[in-house]
């Protein structure tokens, strides 16, 4: 599924899709949460950006500290409800499990 999708990419620095979020060139990122806090509190230190965004945090895969963290409520919503499908379809399971 994402393979086919050209709007779909990954970044493997952290500080950089909190970047990315800040300057609304992503609208969500994976990530722990404490591990957000840290590279977003880093960013304002550093001058890079002025401010903390204001995010939503969901936690994606029930208890886990992992989350989502989405720019806006509507945003998460949207993926709320993509990923409620694709349980119901048993996509996750199958995309859970692959290697």
């Amino acid at each position: 599924m994402a393979s086919s999708n050209p709007n779909y990419f990954e970044i493997d620095r952290q500080s950089s899709q909190v970047l990315m979020l800040f300057k609304k060139n992503a609208d969500f990122i994976q990530m722990d949460q404490k591990i957000f806090n840290y590279y977003a509190q880093e960013l304002v230190v550093k001058g890079i950006h002025n401010e903390l965004a204001e995010v939503t945090i969901y936690p994606l895969l029930g208890s886990s500290p992992n989350g989502i963290l989405f720019r806006s409520e509507k945003l998460r919503d949207e993926c709320i409800a993509n990923l409620s499908k694709v349980k119901k379809e048993s996509e996750l399971s199958k995309i859970l499990l692959r290697p």
